[in-house]
């Protein structure tokens, strides 16, 4: 399972739900199989996800502070 393509069609605003969910569907598969690989799966997408590897608006500093949304 491809950690990083399954993340990015979920995360995705112009992935269709159809596509949402056969991306999702063999990590639902996987968790029902094999805990401790599926495990490793969300442990590697949430690497993925705190990583700023590969994002040049993450890696720069802003001049002026933005207003964070993250705890609405």
């Amino acid at each position: 399972m491809d950690a990083k393509a399954t993340l990015t069609t979920l995360m995705s605003s112009r992935s269709s739900i159809e596509q949402k969910e056969e991306s999702f569907a063999p990590l639902r598969k996987l968790r029902q199989e094999n805990i401790q690989e599926y495990e490793l799966v969300v442990d590697e997408m949430f690497a993925l996800l705190e990583s700023i590897e590969g994002n040049r608006w993450a890696a720069k500093r802003l001049p002026v502070a933005l207003p964070s949304f993250r705890t609405k």
